[in-house]
């Protein structure tokens, strides 16, 4: 005969916790990456200096093509992904929850900064494609980051 607590208790399956963490991973991804394309045309572009952001969101939505899209999406739900795996299979609790937003938010601003490093060692590249070798160190990045930073979470924040 089974127990009250037994039937009553509805336990999570580790594959809903990996799939929520995933989830505002890439959350933070999105988030982030939108953000930083909205306050670098902002400040860096004379045509936008008086722009709202919502005006210049916009914008962006009608210049950005479906593969340009899908790839971003891509990318925000494999780092996500990758947080996920990370971190393991513990409940999800609302502290797990927000650290895996900010390791999300946080894959985007590390990725420039290693770019704009690469670029010291690499000068005069007008993107990755052209040196395999700095493809292969921000690819690298760009995988082994985002489960490197779910393990932290994992370590330092109890569920």
């Amino acid at each position: 005969m089974t127990s009250v607590n037994a039937i009553n208790s509805n336990p999570r399956s580790a594959r809903s916790s990996k799939i929520t963490i995933a989830v505002f991973g890439a959350l933070g991804v999105v988030l982030m990456s939108v953000g930083g394309i909205v306050i670098a045309a902002q400040f860096q572009s004379q045509r936008f200096l008086n722009t709202p952001p919502w005006q210049m969101l916009t914008f962006l939505a009608h210049v950005i093509t479906g593969l340009q899209m899908l790839q971003f999406l891509s990318w925000a739900a494999i780092t996500g992904l990758l947080i996920g795996l990370g971190l393991g299979a513990p409940a999800v609790t609302r502290t797990l929850a927000v650290a895996a937003l900010a390791c999300g938010a946080i894959v985007p601003v590390g990725l420039v900064v290693v770019a704009h490093q690469l670029n010291r060692i690499w000068p005069d590249t007008t993107g990755p494609t052209q040196v395999p070798a700095m493809a292969c160190l921000l690819s690298v990045y760009s995988l082994g980051v985002p489960w490197a930073l779910g393990r932290l979470i994992r370590r330092w924040v109890r569920a």
